[in-house]
């Protein structure tokens, strides 16, 4: 970044330069001398070594916006003469050397920020990767330890028998969830580091078991359903009918995570044919027949 921060301050010191010695040989209107000084200034503001990069670049472009009143058209006001072919010469060459001033010094298209970047998300994601390798290791553990009392047990008594289920059941639980705790972990890690977050509007879904969230287009219109990956006692903890936006990272059409407005509690979220969300209707009885008395 630095890099190209500092090709653009010497291309802007070029241009500015070259505008200066223009302005130079002008009449010496009062119109003239200001605006001389103002390109003076962003002289002086690009070769100022106190500054960095992007602080020389961040100061000039705020004289190049108070400059620019009504767009290329104030080099006719400024620039006469009265050849017409002299004046569309030197106001093609102002015009050159004014654009790549401009082009210098004005903002970049703004980067998308991945959601990682966020730290609270980055410490949640943290959070989760410890939850998903202890349940994981757990299981792993318990069924190793499950076949060692198997192997071990001659003739084992009750207090043996019992443990030896409790770690084979805990072994199997443990080693199930936490594969499926490993998927979610890794489909949220590759949400939050491969798209920003951007805000979308949202209707909620709530039933006894599940919940889930519809965006919105901005127009209103629903542009798909997703489930969450939520335990029965977080129902209605992160969003819920009160929620009026929310923010989310990944493919609105597959899978991705959503936050409350800040990107620091994270919950996953993916779309399902298998639990799509209820569809509500209602009946107009306008129409109906009354029922005779």
């Amino acid at each position: 970044m630095s890099a190209s921060d500092r090709e653009r301050r010497e291309q802007a010191a070029e241009a500015v330069s070259r505008l200066i010695a223009i302005l130079h040989d002008e009449a010496r209107s009062n119109e003239i001398l200001l605006r001389r000084n103002r390109f003076l200034d962003i002289e002086d503001l690009l070769a100022d070594r106190e500054l960095t990069d992007s602080e020389a670049l961040h100061a000039a472009a705020e004289h190049v916006r108070a400059i620019h009143q009504g767009g290329r058209s104030f080099t006719d006001f400024y620039l006469a003469r009265p050849d017409f072919e002299e004046q569309r010469q030197l106001n093609t060459m102002f015009e050159a050397e004014w654009t790549r001033l401009w082009d210098a010094v004005a903002d970049p298209e703004p980067i998308q920020t991945p959601a990682i970047n966020i730290p609270g998300a980055r410490k949640n994601l943290r959070a989760s990767a410890f939850r998903s390798w202890l349940l994981l290791l757990t299981g792993i553990g318990s069924a190793v330890l499950t076949v060692f009392l198997i192997n071990k047990s001659t003739n084992p008594g009750a207090l043996l028998s019992f443990g030896t289920t409790f770690f084979g059941v805990v072994g199997i639980l443990g080693t199930v969830f936490g594969i499926t705790a490993m998927r979610v972990h890794r489909r949220k890690s590759v949400s939050l580091r491969r798209n920003p977050w951007t805000a979308w509007p949202i209707t909620y879904i709530r039933t006894a078991r599940n919940e889930w969230v519809t965006l919105l287009s901005p127009n209103g219109k629903p542009v798909c359903s997703l489930l969450l990956s939520t335990w029965p006692h977080q129902l209605g903890k992160l969003i819920n009918h009160q929620t009026p936006e929310i923010w989310f990272a990944g493919d609105p059409h597959r899978f991705g995570v959503i936050s409350r407005p800040g990107g620091t509690d994270l919950r996953y979220a993916y779309f399902s044919r298998l639990y799509p969300p209820p569809q509500f209707t209602f009946r107009d009885n306008r129409h109906d027949t009354e029922p005779p008395e």
